[in-house]
Order: C-alpha cells, then structure tokens, then sequence
C-alpha cells in the first residue's frame, strides 16, 4: 500500500470518507486545518481526565474537582494561542463552559472510573494495512470508553455506526486476546442549561468487525491508486477549511 504516512488511522479514515480531495490537502499537501475553539476544548477536557485517570491507576490517588479543573486550564491556556478564533468569540465564556463541562463529567462520571489502559497506543495489522490506534480508557472490566464534547445531543445510534469503538475493539483483542466486554462513547454536551452527559453503548460482533476491515482495506486501496475527487454534495463542503481553494481555485 502506497500511504502517505505509512499508515492509516481513524482520523484518516474519517477525512477520507467525508472528502478525498480533503484528504490530499492535508496528507498529501501537508495543508493542515486550523485549530478551531471546539478542538481546543476538546483537547482540554481529555487532557483533563487522562491526568485524573493516571493518577488513580499509577498512585491510587482520586484528584480533586479543582485539580482537574486545573489541569483543563493549564492546557487551555498553553494551547489557546495556537486556534483560529471566529470573530465575536468569547474565549473568556468558551473556558468557562468548558470547565464546567470537565467539572461535571468528573464529578458525575469520572471519579467512579477504573482505568487499566489509558491512552494506549497500538498498530493493528488489517491484511497488510497498518492501522495506529490511541484508546482513551479501557477500565478494569474490559469495558472500553472514548470521551466526547460536543455542541449538540448526539444521534442515538452514533457508538451503534462508529468506526473508532470497532477499531479500538479489534486492537484491545490483539493486545489482550480476549474481547472487550463492551464498548461506549461518553459525551458530554454544552447545552445552554448546562453540560449533559449521554452515554451511547454498543456491541461489536464479528460481522461488524469485518465490516470495518473491509472498509479500512478499501480506503487504502483507494488512497493506493491515488482516487482524491472532490465531494460536491454533503454538510462537509460548507464547513471545509478548503472550500475555497477547492472551488475557487485561489
């Protein structure tokens, strides 16, 4: 497989399935989006609760509230440089929600998790494919967690259609040979009355397993033979970093 990386991932998937021609600009033509607010606060949060999780697994120790707030801060602030603030953002108010979105998953959610692996990386091998793969949380019972933050309730068979839980399944077999005991996304939504958490649980049998490797497999075959077409019908093409350059040429 000719690659540009060298492999693929599930954020490259992702790119590639919602718009080939946006996977050239960012993996062929090294032209990489801007960091956006919601990036940012997403980045924060699990930075957030990886150090609360780490800190239970290596030590033992439950963090505080106020030191995971702290530690959303600290990469907030170290990161917030680096986005391309939307005029009229309020980026006082964004930190504000999005420490009340951390304060809460934490208190709710949070203090109650048993981590065994945390931000465990891999590479899965699919029929020639390299795969890397980063779980968020799998706890002590084999159940595997990804974290979420988002504006809007997610669709209710969202962990039912990811690709990202089926992926982290087929890497936690590989690396435990034993099956996940479940598998769930947690998101933590900002509503304007304030943070909501939704759990959204699924199953991964064998048949959506090899759904997903044939998936995989067909998009790198695709990126092989260099197939990077535009998509000119979709939501995607209104929010593109590239929308322009793609259009317009410029």
């Amino acid at each position: 497989m000719n690659l540009p990386t060298g492999f693929l991932s599930v954020s490259q998937i992702r790119t590639y399935l919602r718009c080939p021609r946006q996977y050239e600009y960012i993996y062929i033509n090294k032209m990489r989006p801007p960091v956006t607010s919601s990036l940012l606060l997403g980045r924060a949060f699990h930075k957030a609760i990886e150090e609360a999780n780490r800190a239970k697994m290596e030590t033992g120790e439950i963090l505080s509230n106020d030191d995971v707030k702290d530690a959303f801060s600290q990469m907030w602030d170290r990161e917030k440089t680096k986005v391309e603030w939307e005029d009229g953002e309020d980026q006082g108010q964004l930190k504000d929600h999005g420490l009340a979105m951390t304060s809460h998953y934490y208190e709710q959610v949070g203090q109650k998790l048993r981590p065994l692996m945390i931000e465990q990386g891999t590479t899965v091998d699919i029929d020639g494919v390299p795969v890397k793969v980063v779980i968020d949380l799998v706890e002590r019972d084999g159940k595997i967690r990804d974290f979420k933050t988002a504006k809007r309730t997610p669709a209710k068979d969202e962990a039912d259609r990811s690709i990202q839980l089926s992926t982290y399944a087929m890497a936690y077999r590989e690396m435990t040979g034993e099956r996940e005991s479940g598998a769930q996304l947690d998101y933590t939504v900002n509503l304007k009355t304030g943070p909501k958490i939704t759990h959204l649980e699924t199953t991964i049998d064998d048949n959506r397993i090899e759904r997903t490797k044939a998936l995989i497999k067909g998009v790198a075959q695709a990126i092989s033979s260099g197939m990077f077409y535009p998509v000119e019908e979709g939501f995607s093409c209104s929010f593109c970093p590239f929308r322009d350059l793609c259009k317009g040429g410029k």
